[in-house]
């Protein structure tokens, strides 16, 4: 199995505030004495993305849970000092990116059509488990480099809903009526 090194951290605040602020929080060196924060990747409206690295563990316990898995993996959870944070696996670039990289050149075929089959494949891996992403973009995929086999990711559960119960039973439609009630 693969091991990481180095993971992300996505840090927010414990109340939902206006996404002007959440970018301006202040974050530890350090999340919950257990993750040294190594620099920051980006920020979104709810939160701020920052490469991360387990302190004290030289070869790190966590490995990617299913060596097929495109789906990128959630390693921790929690809260330290009023702000709350999600550790998962570090990846590529994500596709928007990968594509602007080629601006003015074009994409050799064969990875175009590596690509997009991949896509396809998460995605329906997602519909498998019972889930819709709902999110689906470039933005959402991050292209993973080892070598020549390419791997997308998929990224952000944030708005995805589960359609399909464990036992495969469809879950029950709501009413437009029940989806606007506060």
């Amino acid at each position: 199995m693969r091991k990481f090194s180095h993971f992300i951290a996505v840090l927010f605040a414990v109340w939902r505030l206006m996404p002007m602020l959440c970018n301006n929080l202040h974050f530890p060196d350090v999340i919950d004495n257990k993750w040294q924060v190594l620099q920051r990747l980006g920020a979104g409206g709810f939160g701020t993305v920052y490469e991360v690295s387990e302190v004290g563990n030289e070869e790190s316990r966590f490995a990617a849970k299913g060596k097929s898995s495109r789906i990128c993996q959630l390693i921790a959870c929690g809260s330290d000092k009023n702000v709350n944070y999600i550790i998962m696996n570090l990846t590529g670039r994500n596709l928007k990116d990968y594509k602007n990289y080629f601006r003015g050149k074009d994409l050799p075929p064969v990875d175009a059509l590596k690509i997009s089959i991949q896509c396809i494949e998460v995605i329906r891996e997602v519909h498998e488990a019972g889930f819709i992403h709902r999110d689906v973009k470039p933005e959402n995929f991050a292209v993973e480099f080892t070598g020549s086999a390419d791997k997308i990711y998929l990224l952000d559960f944030g708005i995805a809903r589960q359609y399909r119960f464990k036992d495969g039973s469809l879950r029950p439609a709501q009413a437009i009526e029940q989806l606007t009630k506060n």
